[in-house]
Order: structure tokens, then C-alpha cells, then sequence
């Protein structure tokens, strides 16, 4: 598996999101840490069906902000969409951590999507992922910001302006939390 600890975007509009940003965003240690630890586990857990870890959200263009954004491709993914921590013993926190799953297969074609609602739901976190980014695990290397580039190449992304495009998230990972009986 690859590591690719330095392609990054930060504050970028997501037509410009396909290069480096002027200045690398810096993540703080302790959060740095945690992304690490989460990151080897899951690989080891998941091996080759993990194509990507990438970081995003406040935690990059918020300074200040110790939430973590995760989203993890994996190869005929069927878990939930997304799940959130707070610390735990096992992996201290200073704030909150949410990590989006997304099937390999839907980020590729998220428009051959055929569940409306998902579909939504994958192109709200995307186009919330091009605002900054940090590709953590990449397999092969490039692989997730070229599935970027081909869906803005192909205008195939919607960029919302309705609110929040996480809220819809939020609340279904507290549907997805309360159904494992936390």
C-alpha cells in the first residue's frame, strides 16, 4: 500500500482542487496521531480492499477546530455510511472524530448510483472533500485525487449551496449509532 502523506488541498474552490494548495494545511500532533493509529489499524484490518484515506473538513480549514473528517474508499465496501467516535481509552480525542465509508464502485460512478438518497449523500461529502483535503492512504498512488479530477472534468459533481452538506450525514450517523446501540 502506498502512503502519500503530502498531496493536499487547503481553502481551494473545487475547480482549482487539482494541485497543491500555497501552504500545506498543518495538522496538530495529538490529532496527527490519532489519524496515524486509525490509519494502520484500519489498514491492517482491511488490506488490499482499502484504496484510500483522506482527510478533510475543519480540521484543515478551520484553525482551531480538533474535529477529525474521515473518509475511507474500500472495495465492495457493505458497512454503515458512517460512523462517529468521541475519546475513548483506546484513542484519545480532543474532538470529535466521523469517518465516512464509501464503496470504491460509488466514488468511481457516484451517478450510477441508483438510491437518490445515497447518491446525495456521497456527492455532499465529495464536494465538503474538495473544500481541503490530505490524502493519507492512496492505492494506488493518485488514485483519489484522479477520481476528483474525473468527476470535475466531467462536470459530474454538484457543489450545494443549501446549508450544511453535512447535516444530512450527521443525522444519519446518529440513526447508524443508534441502531449498534450506542
Amino acid at each position: 500500500m502506498a502512503y502519500d502523506f503530502f498531496e493536499s488541498t487547503s481553502n481551494m474552490s473545487a475547480s482549482s482542487s487539482s494541485g497543491l494548495a500555497p501552504s500545506q494545511p498543518r495538522i496538530p500532533g495529538y490529532e496527527n496521531n490519532a489519524i496515524v493509529k486509525l490509519t494502520a489499524e484500519h489498514s491492517q484490518a482491511l488490506g488490499d480492499k482499502l484504496r484510500a484515506v483522506v482527510v478533510f473538513g475543519p480540521l484543515l480549514s478551520d484553525n482551531g477546530s480538533l474535529n477529525i473528517d474521515m473518509l475511507e474508499v474500500v472495495d465492495d465496501w457493505d458497512g454503515p455510511g458512517a460512523v462517529s467516535f468521541a475519546s475513548t481509552n483506546e484513542l484519545p480525542l480532543r474532538g470529535d472524530l466521523t469517518i465516512y465509508f464509501v464503496k470504491r464502485q460509488d466514488i468511481e460512478d457516484p451517478h450510477g448510483i441508483e438510491d437518490a438518497s445515497h447518491k446525495n449523500w456521497l456527492i455532499d461529502i465529495l464536494d465538503e472533500v474538495r473544500k481541503a483535503y490530505m490524502v493519507v492512504v492512496d492505492y494506488p498512488m493518485g488514485y483519489f485525487s484522479q477520481q476528483l479530477r474525473n468527476l470535475e472534468k466531467e462536470n459530474r459533481h454538484v457543489i450545494h449551496n443549501e446549508g450544511s452538506p453535512l447535516s444530512f450525514v450527521n443525522a444519519n450517523v446518529e440513526t447508524v449509532l443508534k441502531g449498534h446501540g450506542r
